[in-house]
């Protein structure tokens, strides 16, 4: 669950295009209207794409982010499962007293059962804000990392001058592509590289 999080906004800000483009030869004066209407044929060089689960899977600074997100998670659970179990104490002593006419008026008991009431309301309320912390932090780690990666690549292309540089997810967005269009380890590689120096 977390990693699918971090995947659905991280992607957001992978796709990127050279903010500059490489100036191209005009193409020669011809009478065929066709040919003067194809595209240039591109490079090798002119598009990439990065493996975006294997970066993830392999970037520092997103499993460091991720492993923050499992311990919040994780704490969270604790915390709900301490209430729960105190909840659960209270009714099993209400039940207790109404099974042993225990209590000493209608008004004790009427009291239990509104406290009962009470406990419910704030248990579920405490799941709710932890649920919603919960995604609040999720997106706060997917724009870190979207940012990070997009700034990172921005630098990276002053020198490598891709025109595109698309994201890919196993095989949803690139169906066939020549491996030296992969820049997925030279990526990671150097994404560490910056953030072990920052650590």
């Amino acid at each position: 669950m977390v990693h699918a999080l971090l995947l659905v906004s991280v992607m957001l800000g992978f796709t990127r295009c050279a903010s500059k483009a490489d100036e191209q030869t005009p193409a020669p004066a011809t009478t065929n209207n066709a040919a003067a209407k194809e595209p240039a044929t591109n490079t090798s060089n002119d598009i990439a794409y990065i493996n975006t689960d294997s970066l993830l899977q392999h970037y520092l600074y997103a499993k460091d982010l991720n492993e923050g997100f499992i311990q919040m998670a994780t704490n969270n659970r604790r915390e709900i499962e301490a209430k729960n179990k105190e909840f659960q104490k209270m009714i099993e002593e209400y039940q207790n007293k109404l099974q042993n006419n225990a209590f000493l008026s209608t008004e004790s008991q009427q009291s239990s059962y509104e406290a009962l009431g009470k406990k419910e309301t704030e248990l579920r309320e405490l799941q709710e804000r932890h649920n919603q912390n919960l995604a609040l932090e999720s997106k706060r780690a997917s724009d870190l990392i979207a940012k990070k990666i997009s700034s990172f690549l921005q630098e990276y292309n002053k020198e490598k001058k891709y025109k595109v540089i698309f994201s890919n997810s196993g095989n949803d967005n690139i169906l066939l592509a020549d491996p030296q269009c992969d820049i997925t380890e030279e990526v990671i590689q150097l994404l560490n590289a910056e953030y072990s120096k920052e650590k």
